[in-house]
């Protein structure tokens, strides 16, 4: 293990500069993260005093020292003496941006070590190829926190992104980014949008895959290249359900169950080979389950984009199905997910690409009458919450209904008729999160026999 760079003096100086004067918080609060402090009792104070003054407390050395005396480190490092010396010797406050930089750079420099030295173990392990390690190495420097320092762009530049933009959005009925298939759902978030992380929910039966796969479908139509990773799929299913949709699309729909049961009639079997022929030129390409590392997915996601890009079609459009499934060397399953949620969004702004991420809900929609589901209800949502763009969730009425079939008699029966014939081959898009537009529900045409969805009226 490379020992890790840091400096207590430094340290000391940024702490003694908050303690003496608890406003210059605000100078750096943009900057300065806890974890940028690598002796855990350092780490702790700064909590402390964050913690307090964001809260109206009193935040000085004193007050402090009184709120942790029960803290053992601080009590090895002298305890409130130690704490009131961090002050008296404090920097003057027009140095403490200097600081707080310097303290960025070193927890950047541990995060590399660290980065270094997972690699290192993966190489001795064996288990992982030159690609996959390459590629684990890729989402820990774009996935971790910036270094302090801020970089500049051009105010120029991001103007006339803009117009671009709205130019696309005029030109085009208001969408500005690639269709997403459902033209009401591309009317309220304006299409996928090059560096968007697009969280796609729902419990299982759903039908996220369906939807992923027709965003997928109609991307690849209009040329543009997709990559897919299923972990739960093999490359043959999901080709199943996309001849399907295309069998449906032609007005001789045969439902990928039936092909796979056998059911299918001999004329059924011939439009299923004869949509696949149409089909198979889509420019899709499946990364199989056994890719579930972060760092082998951006390997596989790159070599992707350069074969795309290779055949003049680029890549357009990643599919992830589903988020909880990647694995990463974090030990906690929040700073797995963590993890992950910020490297998916650190790969989508690197390619220039949206990237659709399914995602588990949690089994508490269960147990409450409503089921529709809420932000709350994804799995480890804090940071999941905190990089997606856009949060969608799929939700089937029809689902529960089946489910709650009384005995065919008196209105209790009738009533439930009545639910079913109105939520019958229905699928509601549910956008609970869209950074830059507003939320609400949109109700599409579903039937999961053929992976199909389509508009009605609203």
């Amino acid at each position: 293990m490379t020992k890790p760079p840091f400096s207590a003096e430094c340290e000391q100086q940024t702490l003694g500069a908050l303690l003496a004067n608890p406003t210059n918080l605000d100078r750096v609060a943009h900057n300065l993260r806890g974890d940028m402090f690598h002796d855990p009792v350092h780490a702790d104070i700064f909590k402390a005093v964050a913690s307090r003054y964001r809260n109206g407390h009193l935040a000085d050395a004193v007050a402090v020292s009184k709120s942790m005396e029960g803290h053992e480190g601080l009590k090895e490092l002298g305890g409130r003496k130690y704490i009131i010396n961090l002050a008296l010797s404090a920097v003057a406050t027009s140095a403490l941006p200097d600081y707080v930089a310097m303290l960025a750079d070193l927890k950047g420099k541990r995060d590399l070590v660290e980065s270094m030295d997972r690699a290192r173990a993966l190489i001795e392990a064996g288990e992982a190829d030159a690609d996959a390690i390459a590629g684990a190495i890729e989402a820990d420097l774009i996935g971790r926190e910036s270094t302090g320092r801020e970089s500049l762009i051009s105010f120029k530049a991001a103007v006339l992104d803009a117009a671009e933009e709205a130019s696309r959005a005029h030109s085009s009925d208001g969408i500005a980014g690639a269709s997403t298939g459902i033209p009401s759902l591309d009317r309220m978030i304006g299409g996928l949008f090059p560096g968007d992380l697009v969280i796609l929910g729902g419990r299982p039966s759903m039908g996220k895959t369906a939807v992923a796969l027709s965003m997928a479908l109609g991307q690849a139509r209009t040329g543009g290249g997709v990559a897919i990773a299923s972990m739960e799929m093999t490359g043959a299913s999901l080709a199943a359900r996309a001849i399907s949709e295309a069998t449906a699309n032609a007005g001789r729909g045969v439902a990928y169950s039936d092909i796979r049961k056998g059911l299918a009639t001999g004329q059924q079997v011939e439009n299923f080979i004869r949509c696949a022929q149409d089909v198979a030129e889509l420019p899709i390409m499946i990364i199989p389950p056994h890719v579930r590392d972060i760092g082998a997915l951006y390997a596989a996601a790159k070599r992707a984009k350069k074969i795309m890009d290779g055949r003049g079609n680029g890549l357009k459009m990643l599919v992830v199905d589903y988020l909880q499934l990647i694995r990463s060397n974090k030990q906690s399953r929040l700073d797995q997910i963590s993890e992950i949620s910020m490297a998916l969004k650190g790969l989508a702004m690197q390619l220039e690409i949206p990237i659709v991420a399914l995602s588990q809900l949690s089994r508490g929609v269960e147990s409450r009458e409503d089921k529709r589901p809420v932000m709350s209800d994804l799995r480890e949502s804090g940071q999941i919450e905190q990089d997606a763009d856009v949060i969608l969730f799929c939700y089937r009425d029809e689902y529960y209904a089946q489910r709650e079939e009384p005995d065919k008699e008196g209105v209790e029966y009738d009533e439930w008729e009545a639910r079913m014939k109105r939520v019958m081959n229905r699928l509601d898009l549910i956008v609970a999160k869209q950074r830059m537009g507003e939320t609400g529900t949109i109700n599409v045409g579903f039937n999961p026999a053929f992976n199909l969805t389509w508009e009605v009226n609203q």
